[in-house]
């Protein structure tokens, strides 16, 4: 079972689905992995007979239990006893819908290809006036970009710079599935002498 996680209703093309689970958003997409067969999902209490479904609104703080059953002609030569049943129960627990984000850190690394130059990227929310703006700083070396998250689950965000500071950059960072704490971030510029290259930070949590 992949869940993709997309912050709005037209971003699913745009994240990588992960297994996962923890949610950050409330609308999320549930993909059984086996082809052509029959699909029962067991949601609350919906019942669901599509090889991916979509369901938002979950309560935040309580857990989930989200049930697959997947039938399909079993394999009789191979396995006697296979009934063509399966049957996957999983745990989905959400976290508060707010900015308070594993992606708010100093990360340290270095741009691919060039391993021996690392340095600092920042991610941080800071309230001025009441209101709270983002910022990410050095993928654009020394300088600070707000940011306009156009799409943010629990670990990938999409963003695009809010203006031509730092010549404006724009992309995808994604928190690996294996570790909390390493980062990897591809991004271009909209403007300077590196527009529309592509760059690739990877970087470890400080």
């Amino acid at each position: 079972m992949e869940v993709i996680n997309p912050a709005f209703s037209n971003l699913e093309e745009y994240f990588v689905p992960f297994d996962t689970d923890t949610i950050r958003m409330l609308r999320v997409a549930f993909t059984a992995l086996e082809e052509d067969a029959k699909y029962t999902w067991k949601i609350g209490s919906e019942t669901l007979h599509t090889q991916t479904v979509v369901r938002s609104h979950f309560p935040v703080h309580e857990v989930v239990p989200i049930t697959l059953i997947v039938e399909k002609e079993p394999n009789s030569l191979c396995f006697p006893d296979d009934d063509g049943i399966d049957t996957l129960t999983r745990f989905l627990y959400t976290v508060k819908p707010s900015y308070d984000s594993i992606f708010f850190d100093d990360f340290h690394g270095y741009l691919e290809g060039n391993p021996q130059d690392t340095f600092t990227v920042s991610i941080r929310e800071k309230i001025l006036l009441g209101d709270s703006f983002f910022y990410i700083k050095n993928l654009e070396r020394d300088c600070e970009s707000s940011l306009r998250f156009t799409g943010f689950a629990y670990r990938q965000m999409l963003f695009d710079g809010e203006s031509v500071s730092c010549n404006r950059p724009k992309g995808q960072a994604r928190i690996s599935t294996d570790n909390v704490n390493e980062i990897t971030i591809t991004y271009t510029f909209g403007y300077g002498e590196d527009k529309d290259k592509s760059f690739v930070f990877k970087g470890v949590r400080k």
